[in-house]
């Protein structure tokens, strides 16, 4: 993290200089080093607004200053993975991983970007379109599924940890 002073501190620096203190006394009455007041000193005199977003009589308003940064409207810069938009569209319907992507993508269209900007592209692209949801419907005992996570210690009846569980060693659970 960058060394700047907090905001408040900025806004004390500016109003005792509109009072006309001198950058020695406002170091000194705010225990901070005499190039750090000059650095806001000298940044105080800039009234340069920062657009980012707004109703359109305030983009209006900030049109009208002179020093206006205005962050709205284009996005960024156009990915490299663009021009491939709707090959990547069709290896994300076929549920590929973005790595997958990105090496046919090298492989097959001689792709010259990296793969963070491809995984970048896709999680775009993710968040826009709906992943696929595939219900199997099966008749009753047709499958089963297994769960081989682990589960819950097994007691012998004394209470003991069993050392291998299993289901013959069970006498509760012999039919």
């Amino acid at each position: 993290m960058a060394n700047y002073l907090k905001v408040s501190m900025q806004e004390t620096i500016r109003t005792l200089k509109e009072k006309h203190w001198s950058k020695k006394r406002i170091a000194r009455e705010l225990g901070i080093n005499r190039r750090t007041v000059d650095r806001y000193w000298e940044s105080s005199k800039s009234k340069c607004t920062i657009s980012t977003t707004g109703s359109d009589v305030q983009k209006e308003n900030f049109k009208l200053s002179k020093c206006t940064i205005t962050t709205t409207g284009s996005g960024g810069r156009i990915s490299l993975c663009s021009d491939h938009h709707d090959y990547i569209q069709e290896l994300l319907k076929s549920n590929l991983t973005a790595q997958r992507i990105y090496q046919d993508l090298v492989a097959e269209h001689g792709f010259d970007g990296s793969y963070e900007s491809v995984k970048r592209y896709v999680r775009k692209l993710s968040e826009i379109y709906e992943l696929p949801f595939r219900r199997i419907e099966l008749a009753p005992g047709k499958e089963v599924q297994v769960d081989y996570g682990t589960g819950g210690w097994v007691y012998d009846k004394a209470g003991k940890e069993a050392e291998n569980p299993s289901v013959p060693d069970c006498p509760e659970l012999q039919p």
